[in-house]
């Protein structure tokens, strides 16, 4: 190959480098400048490598003075230069010598660091976020090893960063849950899914709290688990309210209860009495049956609290049964045809007979259905209708369910809290208790419980598992 042809390919090379070049000799005068350094030195997109040949170097950097101050010595730098609010560039200069180690010349290297820095800053940032946060953060390796744990962790564990760091999370473990659940909780975490859950753990100093905790495991580029990130809340204040108000509401439940059933009984054996001896007029069979039907609500009232209560602390275990959809609707639907009719709804059982069977505590769904007609029909105007229907989500094992009023749909205010104790959907529509059964019997059979509005209504969307046959 001809030293012509060489030194073309050379320079064509060098010309579409994304790394800018500048070649300049011993009197600090550009003797080559390829496109890239041309752009990075801030020139109009108009100049020309050309019409810099032989310039000083201080002419071709003018905006770059930090750079044009390493050439009052002959000796290499590397530095990083700020431009502006948002661009970074990082610059080399480097010497050359001849065979005789004498010095000729320098070569000026010019990265656009723009991104980098950014993406520093940003990776900075989330770091302060981190060692700020007030959940306690740890990061493990796919082994479980603790590489990484914030301030808050410090705080509420006890444990050093400087303790931790190398060993294992059984650092906490209290011995209070079975290996059943660390086994499950492992199993979801390998299987890629993240885990979310409570569990009890142990301090630096012995003692025990009470955390919420999620854990999401972190994939490689090639798929495969790197880390996995915990958050964790102390949660021991709360849980401690929370048991002193359950126990507040559960003692005030059952002391009404003996009351209520009291004055049921009462209210029968007077009616009772009074019928046989002289009978009664209508006014009075009218206030009676208005006493009694009031004393019903509230011993319903407080049999749903007590139910709730054994839900949410899994006293009330789900015990299913197989059984066909089409028939646990039409028996729900039967405790609500009167409250229908008297507002001229038509009730409308559209589950298919072609269904497969379900398995499901009858009890318990059967209620579903009840609270839920319930509240269609509390919603739903005069004439109305309301349609429950199912269908067969094979790949995921479960029969959707949904029920549709004819209602004026969900205030946005309320849908968040919807399935929460004591959150009413709407001025005298009751207590809010019937929709937060609602949603703890389904999560007793593994489903999930969600609302919506439509053109037409409100649609409650629930999912019960297949029959294992």
């Amino acid at each position: 190959m001809h030293q012509d042809e060489l030194l073309t390919r050379q320079s064509v090379i060098l010309d579409n480098l994304n790394v800018g070049i500048v070649s300049v000799n011993l009197k600090n005068q550009v003797i080559y400048i390829n496109p890239k350094a041309l752009s990075l030195s801030n020139f109009p997109a108009t100049a020309h490598a050309a019409e810099l040949l032989g310039k000083p170097v201080e002419e071709l950097f003018v905006h770059l003075p930090k750079l044009v101050e390493q050439f009052s010595s002959n000796t290499e730098a590397n530095s990083e230069i700020q431009i502006g609010e948002n661009q970074f560039i990082e610059f080399k200069i480097i010497n050359l010598f001849d065979d005789e180690k004498k010095l000729v010349g320098r070569v000026v290297e010019l990265f656009d660091i723009t991104q980098r820095k950014l993406s520093e800053e940003q990776m900075r940032l989330q770091s302060y976020a981190l060692e700020a946060a007030a959940s306690g953060i740890l990061i493990t390796d796919s082994n479980g090893i603790i590489q990484w744990v914030n301030q808050s962790f410090s705080e509420i564990t006890g444990f050093s960063k400087e303790y931790a760091l190398g060993k294992s999370p059984n650092i906490q473990k209290s011995g209070l849950q079975p290996e059943e659940f660390y086994r499950h909780m492992w199993d979801t975490l390998k299987a890629g899914r993240s885990w979310r859950g409570e569990l009890t753990n142990r301090r630096m100093d012995g003692s025990f709290y009470t955390e919420e905790q999620t854990i999401a495991p972190v994939k490689k580029p090639n798929g495969e688990i790197g880390y996995y990130i915990s958050v964790k809340q102390d949660v021991s204040e709360r849980k401690a309210l929370e048991k002193l108000r359950d126990d507040l509401v559960h003692t005030i439940v059952h002391d009404l209860r003996n009351p209520l059933t009291s004055i049921t009984m009462s209210l029968d054996l007077i009616e009772k009495i009074l019928l046989n001896n002289m009978g009664l007029p209508t006014e009075q069979l009218d206030v009676l049956e208005i006493a009694r039907s009031n004393t019903k609500r509230m011993a319903t009232l407080v049999n749903t609290i007590l139910d709730i209560n054994r839900l949410e602390n899994e006293r009330i275990p789900a015990k299913p049964v197989v059984v066909t959809l089409h028939k646990l609707v039409s028996d729900a639907m039967k405790f609500q045809v009167s409250l229908a009719q008297g507002k001229g709804i038509e009730l409308i059982n559209g589950v298919p007979l072609t269904l497969p069977l379900v398995a499901v505590d009858i009890a318990l769904i059967g209620r579903v259905f009840q609270n839920l007609i319930d509240n269609a029909i509390k919603f739903t105007p005069e004439n109305g209708v309301i349609l429950i229907l199912a269908e067969l989500e094979s790949a995921l094992g479960v029969i959707k369910v949904s029920v549709q009023d004819s209602g004026p749909g969900l205030p946005e205010e309320v849908q968040h809290k919807l399935f929460q104790k004591f959150a009413a959907g709407g001025p005298g529509h009751g207590t809010g208790l019937g929709l937060a059964y609602c949603r703890l019997a389904i999560e007793a059979h593994g489903g999930q419980i969600k609302a919506e509005s439509t053109q037409t209504g409100t649609r409650f969307i629930f999912t019960l598992p297949l029959a294992d046959l």
